[in-house]
């Protein structure tokens, strides 16, 4: 797993007839560049008779990309944002993927829930590192 001063980690999961699960570690090093390593698993409904697959990446996010991340972690607002999104009708819809959006910095740190169509700003980081 990457370390380093400044980390943002989305863990989640979510689906209807297939179920995904994922989890990334995005982390700043002192230059400023952010390096992205992500994990999942799409499980398919047994009825389609496959095995889940597995994913495995990394990625350095251009310089636009990684301006925007620390525009978002240096946001006050981020840090006084509710923990857990707006409740869903029960049964969520169809499809909703809930994450678990961790933000360390070595000055702050933060935790919230999010199904991704909640505004604000950890769901905002969801969608960038996505």
């Amino acid at each position: 797993m990457p370390s380093g001063p400044t980390m943002i980690a989305v863990i989640g999961s979510g689906g209807h007839l297939s179920f995904v699960q994922f989890s990334l570690i995005a982390v700043r090093d002192s230059a400023g560049v952010w390096t992205i390593d992500r994990v999942g698993q799409l499980t398919r409904d047994p009825a389609f008779n496959v095995a889940p697959e597995i994913t495995h990446a990394n990625e350095r996010l251009d310089p636009d990309r990684g301006r925007l991340l620390d525009a978002i972690i240096t946001n006050p607002c981020l840090y006084v944002e509710a923990t857990q999104p707006t409740p869903t009708p029960s049964p969520p819809p169809l499809g909703t993927r809930f994450a678990q959006v961790d933000v360390a910095t070595p000055f702050r740190r933060h935790s919230a829930s999010t199904d991704g169509t909640t505004p604000g700003l950890a769901a905002r980081l969801w969608e960038l590192l996505a």
